[in-house]
């Protein structure tokens, strides 16, 4: 089958013409404009690291602004790159209060963010552990740092049990309105890295009523201790294969706020995570105007 258009002309676009191709939000996923930054991949990444310190310092203008959509592609090419100087301006996103990164980046947050801060962490962990025990920052974010450092296990880059003992100890953190959900969250990577010897705790968050049992049945951790820790890993090794960013455009095409595909005929098929959901509660008065165009 012949290029199309978008395809053919991907080559020849200034660093500019790709920004801009970002900015300007009308509902196309940008095929040509992602090929060209892969292709100037260098020039760019300063570029995308500049964007996202711009919405870092203005945040809540960022997220509820409906045409701005240059810091979604930025976070995701950079975790694709592996821009390891991106990394500490990406945790500081995501340590922003409240649920402000899933309204600056909706479901990257879930899907995406624990390979982009796996990828970028270039050996270093420190500033994903301190996401992971920031009580300030988002759930979701930092149960994104624990699945970095989970994925970290399966490579054998950082000791299976000490990671196992820094996400039991989460488990004693007082729970508030700012951290719901967390611990129900980090015992879902407990036991993907295999809770072997620490069911007991695990049990005992579960009596005291911080494990949502829809998300996780209490059954579950214990078949997971069973398999053993071999089992686990590779499983979650899968996992990550599934998870991966290598095929970019698979990755971003399918978000609900694009209604328009200018790449190859073949549109991409798109594996998720298949994992129980939280019940959604009522979003906030701005936050159903958001996801009409967020990537939810």
């Amino acid at each position: 089958m012949s290029d199309t258009p978008q395809e053919m002309k991907h080559d020849v676009l200034s660093i500019d013409e790709i920004m801009d191709g970002f900015s300007n939000y009308d509902g196309t996923y940008r095929y040509a404009e992602v090929e060209a930054a892969i292709a100037r991949k260098e020039e760019i990444i300063p570029r995308f690291i500049e964007e996202l310190e711009k919405v870092l310092e203005n945040p809540e203008e960022t997220a509820e602004d409906d045409t701005l959509f240059v810091h979604n592609y930025a976070l995701m090419l950079l975790g694709f790159f592996g821009a390891s100087k991106a990394h500490r301006v990406i945790i500081d996103l995501m340590r922003l209060p409240a649920d402000l990164p899933h309204r600056l980046f909706g479901i990257i947050i879930t899907e995406n963010l624990p390979m982009i801060l796996f990828r970028t962490q270039d050996g270093n962990y420190e500033a994903i552990r301190d996401l992971l025990h920031d009580p300030y920052a988002y759930s979701y974010c930092r149960a994104a740092a624990a699945e970095a450092m989970s994925y970290a296990v399966v490579e054998g880059l950082l000791p299976h049990d000490e990671v196992l003992s820094i996400l039991v100890e989460l488990l004693d953190e007082e729970e508030t309105e700012t951290n719901e959900y967390f611990h129900t969250l980090i015992v879902g990577v407990l036991c993907d890295i295999c809770p072997i010897g620490v069911l007991d705790r695990i049990d005992r968050a579960y009596d005291e009523g911080l494990i949502d049992p829809f998300f996780v049945e209490r059954e579950y951790w214990s078949a997971r201790a069973m398999a053993g820790t071999e089992v686990c890993l590779a499983t979650l090794k899968r996992d990550m294969e599934q998870r991966s960013l290598e095929n970019i455009h698979q990755k971003m095409s399918w978000w609900h706020n694009f209604n328009t595909y200018t790449g190859p005929s073949q549109l991409p098929v798109v594996h998720t995570r298949q994992r129980k959901q939280k019940p959604q509660k009522k979003r906030k008065r701005k936050q159903s105007k958001q996801s009409r165009k967020r990537n939810r």
